[in-house]
């Protein structure tokens, strides 16, 4: 989210409600405490277009990583540590995948390599590509099986 999204944006607290679908998209429907709930959103009319962040809070108010969230966290780390990798970046090429390893900066290479085969433009897209997460975490499979000689 870039600062100037975050300047603009108004906070509160609410619960969900229900989910349900149509044809344009899913209904959330959130509950706000009349004391929560900012001027803004009674102000806006309704079909106003918000760009919305939430983030699940415990009873301690603390926020909640759900698991789907941590585990595409960690591969994106996970791909970021094994893109630097010797031994990957050698078993990449063995695979079949990029082009030539022989590029001035075999780093770089590899990043480009594993974007191009989950077919995203940033690991961070691993985070909402379902695809691109699950692809990433079968390469992964393969590499530590052959790697670990199993």
């Amino acid at each position: 989210m870039s600062n100037e999204i975050r300047d603009l944006a108004i906070g509160f607290e609410a619960k969900k409600v229900s989910v349900s679908q149509n044809k344009e998209g899913i209904i959330l429907r959130l509950s706000i405490h009349p004391d929560e709930c900012p001027q803004a959103v009674w102000k806006d009319w309704v079909g106003t277009r918000y760009q919305v962040a939430m983030v699940a809070v415990g009873d301690q108010e603390q926020p909640i990583a759900h698991d789907d969230v941590i585990i595409a966290n960690k591969a994106i780390a996970s791909a970021g540590m094994l893109c630097r990798e010797e031994s990957f970046q050698r078993w990449m090429a063995d695979y079949g995948l990029g082009a030539d390893i022989e590029a001035a900066d075999v780093d770089a290479w590899a990043v480009a390599t594993l974007r191009d085969y989950l077919g995203i433009k940033s690991r961070s897209e691993m985070r909402t590509n379902d695809d691109a997460l699950q692809k990433f975490l079968g390469l992964r499979a393969d590499y530590a099986s052959s790697h670990d000689g199993t």
